[in-house]
C-alpha cells in the first residue's frame, strides 16, 4: 500500500540520524525518489500524487512532500486517468515521473505504457527497452505466483536488470541531484545504453 512510503521514510530518518548506523548522515531525505514495478509502480504513482484509494492505500498513508521524483517499470495509471487527480506543486507542475517500458511486455503493453506517459501531468520521460518483457526487472522471468507474461524476452535477465537500473539512475540523478549531464542524456535521447531510447516532455 501507499503507506509503505511513510514507513520507509520513518526508518530512513532514524537510520540517517543514528550514530552507529551504516547510513548515518548519508541520505538526503529532503529529496527522495520512488521506484516501482507493475502494481508496485501504481502504488508509487498513487503515493507521489497524493491519491489514497483502495486497494493501493490504507489508513497509515499521508503525503510525503519530500518525494521529488519517481520512475516506474511496466506500470502506469492508464491513458484515461483523470488529469485533475495528478498532484501539482506550487509552480503548477507535477512531480517528475519516468516510465520504463519493455517492447515485449505482455502484461503492461507498450501501448498502455505510452498512454500512461501521454496522460501524465508532470515533467516526464518515457524509456523504451528493446527486447524486455514484463519481468525483465526480476531475478527470473514469470516468477512463481505472478501473472504470466506470454512474451519471452530476448534480453537475458542480467541485461534487462542492468539496463533498467542504469536508466533509473540517469533519471533520478537528473531530477533528484540536478545533474545537467544526465538531464541532457534524457532530453537528447542519448542515454548511452544499448537498446534503450528516451522521449521526454519538460
Amino acid at each position: 500500500p501507499a503507506s509503505l512510503t511513510n514507513k520507509v521514510m520513518s526508518i530512513a530518518e532514524v537510520q540517517n540520524s543514528l550514530t552507529g548506523s551504516l547510513l548515518y548522515q548519508k541520505m538526503n531525505l529532503d529529496s527522495v525518489g520512488l521506484l516501482g514495478h507493475s502494481l508496485g509502480g501504481v502504488v508509487g504513482l498513487f503515493a507521489m500524487n497524493n491519491i489514497c484509494e483502495f486497494p493501493f492505500c490504507d489508513a497509515g498513508y499521508s503525503f510525503v512532500s519530500k518525494v521529488k521524483a519517481g520512475i516506474f517499470y511496466g506500470s502506469g495509471l492508464g491513458a484515461n486517468f483523470d488529469s485533475n487527480r495528478f498532484y501539482k506543486t506550487s509552480s503548477g507542475k507535477g512531480i517528475p515521473t519516468g516510465y520504463i517500458q519493455g517492447t515485449l511486455d505482455g502484461a503492461n503493453s507498450p501501448t498502455s505504457g505510452l498512454g500512461s506517459y501521454n496522460s501524465a501531468i508532470a515533467t516526464k520521460a518515457y524509456f523504451t527497452v528493446q527486447g524486455a518483457n514484463h519481468y525483465s526487472i526480476t531475478d527470473v522471468s514469470n516468477p512463481f505466483g505472478a501473472k504470466v507474461d506470454p512474451n519471452i524476452a530476448t534480453l537475458s535477465q542480467t541485461d534487462g536488470i542492468a539496463k533498467i537500473a542504469e536508466t533509473s539512475i540517469i533519471f533520478l540523478d537528473a531530477y533528484l541531484k540536478g545533474s545537467n549531464t544526465h538531464l541532457l542524456k534524457i532530453t537528447s535521447d542519448n542515454l548511452g545504453i544499448s537498446g534503450v531510447s528516451a522521449t521526454s516532455a519538460q
